[in-house]
């Protein structure tokens, strides 16, 4: 009896502890609650008398009538609503992301219990809240822009949606890069000007454990507010700017074929690679011409024969032939063989609808990916997957306005049907079926410039350096290569948060922020700065220089330059923009040099010296 007593005892006292638990979360969790209903509530009915704008038989519209038109309609929503959607899903989604990341680090201790404390620092500082908003409200302000301007004036889809990602990706390397170092550099150095670390270091916690629970905080909370700006930046792309009305079908088609999309580059294969030539030509100029190799230094010597190699292997004089060997086509291949087979597995009915729009029968024999190419749209097939995309420009003095020419090309010893057409001094762009492409991922443009331009000039054919001979191919989606775009950003984060942490160790904070801030600038400016060091010019432009300055001090200036550069090699924006790929070497490659190599030494050293460091001194 007693027995049974004390169970109904000890099972009220459990009912009346969770309970006690449930109100105390409810409580906790009522002002979020409150302020999710609330927003949620302002964005709806604000969006719902924006929307009904746009219609003539309504004043209110529901979220149920306008929702839908973010994955397609007779209508895209408007900028109102998608300005305030940007601000609400980014806003709730870094604030729940912040919360679970509290709980998370809660259950632990050593460096995620500092952590903690850094994330509870970060939520009371106004300065990281305020900068963090205006993050939010650039990303809705500069879409708005462009979709609430008038049709007639408004840009080619493409462009709002490249100007966007463009924008985006600078304003989060930006912003989110002052306030890692800026938060950073402030925790560290604040906690030994008030002497809170007196209280840290009195419990069993080395400066190591310290300086790894600040960087690991900074980080922690960087990784939540990037992944809510990809998630914001992705949804703005896809479904707001994504489901505009295009100019015409040919911008439709550059926003799912060149901009929301992840293309593979390849580039044409020397026979010989550019430096090894160069440098056998700059051993016979320093045997031969010495003093010519003097007077502009070798480094300056090599770089402008690098240069004119390049342009040699651009160029096709008249009456000749030269091939192009391109390699790394293997997923082309692919693309072009389960295209195939998809075609194959339909030739009949493609072939009936086939002869039904040219007017002739076509035979279910003829249905390939080349000879369909030409038909896609009218048989709905998106052949995109399947093609490569060339791309060139020729140069030359079009001083007549739209001076064009024509050369032939095989393509894999495939001749095509009729002569490529080309207009000087303009980017032209090509389809090939991937299928030509070797098994082994190879393919060989075969390039004869036998034909007169307009001007009845036979001319030399000079492709641009800068432009290239490019094909591309499609290589995956447009979601996942947003995502390692931000994985590179998040690397870059990560090091500056241990560069803060590091410098706010040592110094006070006006001097730990300059000094990272000083670095941050030097390292994001390390591939233009190697760009300018080695920039070609003419050699009738090129003036005697110091031969000190060449042979001494601009070798140092290079090696710091291509040191640095490594830091802004990859061009998140540009990538995204041009839709080209990221790839995941790519992301490795950066995440060791940038998160392992640089981090690291920033953290032995900090460590080192922090360690050595002095905080308080007693005084009788």
């Amino acid at each position: 009896m007693t027995h049974a007593f004390s169970e109904i005892l000890e099972r009220r006292q459990r009912r009346k502890v969770m309970l006690g638990r449930a109100l105390y979360m409810l409580r906790r969790s009522s002002r979020w609650l409150v302020g999710l209903v609330v927003s949620s509530a302002f964005v709806l009915l604000i969006a719902g008398f924006a929307e009904a704008r746009g219609s003539v038989d309504s004043r209110f519209d529901w979220p149920g009538t306008w929702l839908p038109r973010l994955v397609g309609g007779d209508r895209p929503i408007s900028a109102i609503s998608g300005a305030l959607l940007v601000v609400y899903c980014g806003a709730w989604l870094t604030i729940i992301g912040i919360g679970l990341l509290r709980l998370v680090l809660r259950m632990g201790y050593g460096p995620l219990a500092i952590a903690r404390s850094v994330l509870d620092e970060a939520v009371r500082n106004k300065t990281v809240v305020v900068l963090l908003g205006l993050l939010l409200l650039l990303l809705a302000a500069w879409p708005y822009s462009s979709s609430a301007a008038p049709l007639d004036v408004r840009q080619p889809l493409r462009y709002q949606i490249q100007s966007f990602l463009s924008f985006s990706s600078m304003a989060l390397a930006l912003l989110l890069g002052a306030v890692t170092i800026l938060f950073s550099a402030y925790s560290v150095s604040q906690d030994i000007n008030v002497r809170r670390t007196g209280d840290v270091f009195v419990k069993p916690i080395s400066r190591w454990v310290y300086l790894l629970g600040k960087w690991l905080g900074v980080v922690s909370m960087m990784a939540v507010i990037l992944a809510a700006q990809i998630i914001v930046i992705y949804g703005v792309s896809r479904f707001w700017l994504g489901t505009n009305i295009p100019m015409d079908g040919n911008d439709a088609a550059a926003v799912n074929q060149h901009v929301l999309i992840a293309r593979g580059e390849a580039l044409p294969m020397p026979p010989v690679p550019f430096t090894e030539t160069a440098r056998q030509k700059l051993e016979a100029l320093i045997r031969d011409r010495p003093d010519f190799v003097a007077q502009r230094g070798p480094e300056d010597t090599f770089y402008n024969l690098v240069y004119q190699e390049r342009n040699e292997f651009m160029s096709i004089p008249f009456g000749t032939t030269k091939k192009y060997l391109f390699v790394g086509l293997q997923q082309a291949k692919r693309n072009a063989e389960e295209l195939e087979r998809r075609i194959a597995a339909n030739r009949d009915q493609l072939a009936a609808q086939l002869s039904d729009h040219v007017g002739t029968r076509v035979d279910p024999s003829q249905i390939s990916l080349p000879f369909i190419t030409p038909y896609a749209g009218v048989l709905g097939i998106d052949v995109q997957p399947g093609l490569l995309q060339w791309r060139f420009q020729v140069k030359g003095v079009n001083t007549y306005g739209s001076a064009w020419g024509a050369f032939d090309v095989r393509v894999n010893g495939r001749a095509l049907p009729a002569p490529v057409r080309y207009t000087i001094e303009r980017v032209q762009v090509r389809d090939l079926p991937a299928s030509y492409v070797n098994d082994d991922g190879t393919l060989i443009l075969e390039i004869a410039n036998v034909y007169s331009d307009s001007q009845d000039r036979t001319r030399t054919i000079q492709f641009d350096s800068d432009t290239w001979v490019q094909i591309y191919h499609v290589q995956g989606d447009f979601a996942p290569n947003l995502v390692r775009g931000g994985l590179v950003h998040l690397v870059r984060l990560a090091f500056l948060a241990m560069l803060g942490v590091a410098a706010g160790s040592l110094w006070s904070y006006p001097v730990a922020a300059t000094f990272s801030l000083c670095v941050w600038m030097l390292a994001a400016g390390g591939q233009w700065l190697q760009d300018t060091l080695t920039v070609q010019v003419a050699d009738t432009d090129v003036a005697p220089v110091d031969i000190a300055f060449n042979d001494t001090l601009l070798p140092i200036l290079r090696f710091f330059a291509s040191f640095l550069s490594r830091y802004s090699e990859i061009g998140v924006a540009s990538h995204l923009v041009d839709g080209r790929y990221i790839s995941y070497a790519a992301v490795g490659g950066h995440t060791f040099w940038i998160g392992v190599v640089w981090m690291g030494v920033a953290l032995s050293l900090g460590g080192w010296l922090f360690s050595r460091r002095e905080l308080a001194r007693v005084q009788v």
